[in-house]
This record gives C-alpha cells, structure tokens and sequence, in this order.
C-alpha cells in the first residue's frame, strides 16, 4: 500500500473510527484539505465540522457492539462452564 492511500485509511479510521477528528485531519492531510463528498465544503473546520457527530454516532455503535459481543462470550463460557460440570461430575 502506498503512503498516499495509507494516510488517506489512516485519515477516516483515525479521524472517525477512534473519534479523533480534528487531530486526524490535521496529521493525514497537508495545509489545504479538499472534500470530495457533496454537501461537506473543503477545508479543516468543514471536515471536523461534518464528521465530529458521525464519530460520536458511531463511537456509540461499537461500544454497543462490543458491549453485546462480550456477553454472548460471557454466556457462551458459562454454558461450557456449566456444561463441563455436569459431564465431570457424571
């Protein structure tokens, strides 16, 4: 993967993903940043202004996600737990 292409990844899962936004933007793109999604204006600021909401939305999702997951691990130890109990003891 070239360099261009990782900062461009590193750029929107940093920036949106990780909820780091402003520093993303800052850090992946040079002085001048050009938005190519329609409805979004070019620069810093409109980017920051554009994607702060989605990160926090979607910060949201995946500790709900993750939130999930870790219980269905939970019940699912547990039923093995409770599983090997009975075999164990029989």
């Amino acid at each position: 993967m070239n360099q261009k292409l990782k900062n461009a990844q590193s750029h929107y899962l940093e920036g949106i993903r990780d909820g780091n936004v402003r520093e993303a933007v800052t850090q992946y793109t040079g002085d001048r940043y050009t938005q190519h999604s329609t409805g979004v204006n070019d620069g810093i600021e409109s980017f920051v202004e554009f994607f702060s909401p989605l990160s926090k939305k979607i910060q949201s999702v995946i500790f709900v996600f993750y939130s999930v997951l870790l219980t269905e691990i939970m019940y699912f130890f547990i039923s093995i737990r409770t599983s090997m109990k009975g075999l164990l003891s029989g």
